[in-house]
């Protein structure tokens, strides 16, 4: 089955009879803010949501700058795998499901990944250092660990992140065996903001995002893919 999903203030949203969820790799858990739901229902599969771990839906507006009534986390998406596509009109659908092998590419090559406390992880060249990321598609923009690329504090680009305010950017190239992307990272200032926090978390070295790969713009890329069970992240 196919359900319609939109990028709205840089997260990716999807639509479940009628309730707006985040789709978030990010987050460990599954669970509903509002309306008091304690099953989604997927393809035709109830799957329970998890006790709201104590999230203010007030709170998590603010910090997504967007109106929602749940999250959609690894736990869930593990158990079903995910491809998102755009097509060539634009059109923007997902399938709890991976894309079948059928449809890649002999010239692309997947990226291998691991689960760790529940969220998805992969080895990934950045510039000349290899780096264990975070893929999280409930991410705003993508982030390095303070401290991993010397940055120059004159490069302050206080427009990068709205929400934090103090981050550095820089655009950095990061690939694997298909090929490479030129992406943008924010450096937090503060060690002690919500990122890092993230990354010292998952032990990881970045967080890479869903809207770093335009999947917003159907020019860029066709479709985004995880396979949990061979555990492997496809992207054309």
């Amino acid at each position: 089955m196919l359900y319609n999903y939109r990028f709205e203030n840089g997260h990716c949203v999807i639509k479940i009879d009628g309730y707006d969820w985040l789709l978030d790799t990010g987050s460990p858990n599954t669970f509903c803010i509002e309306g008091g739901l304690k099953n989604i229902v997927i393809d035709g599969t109830s799957y329970r949501l998890s006790v709201n771990p104590g999230y203010n839906l007030e709170a998590v507006e603010k910090a997504v700058g967007i109106k929602l009534n749940g999250i959609i986390g690894a736990d869930l998406l593990s158990k079903t795998s995910f491809t998102l596509y755009r097509g060539d009109e634009g059109d923007a659908t997902m399938e709890f499901k991976s894309i079948s092998l059928d449809n890649v590419s002999e010239d692309v090559k997947p990226i291998d990944f691991h689960g760790n406390q529940n969220v998805i992880i992969g080895n990934v060249k950045i510039d000349d250092k290899n780096l264990n990321v975070l893929f999280d598609v409930g991410a705003h923009i993508s982030y390095l660990k303070p401290g991993i690329f010397k940055v120059d504090s004159n490069e302050l680009n206080e427009d990068y992140d709205k929400d934090f305010k103090k981050i550095l950017s820089r655009y950095y190239i990061a690939f694997w065996d298909y090929g490479m992307i030129k992406l943008e990272f924010g450096e937090p200032v503060d060690k002690s903001s919500y990122p890092v926090q993230a990354m010292n978390y998952c032990n990881v070295d970045a967080i890479i995002g869903l809207y770093n790969f335009k999947m917003n713009m159907p020019i860029f890329f066709k479709y985004y893919s995880m396979d949990f069970k061979n555990k492997k992240l496809y992207i054309e």
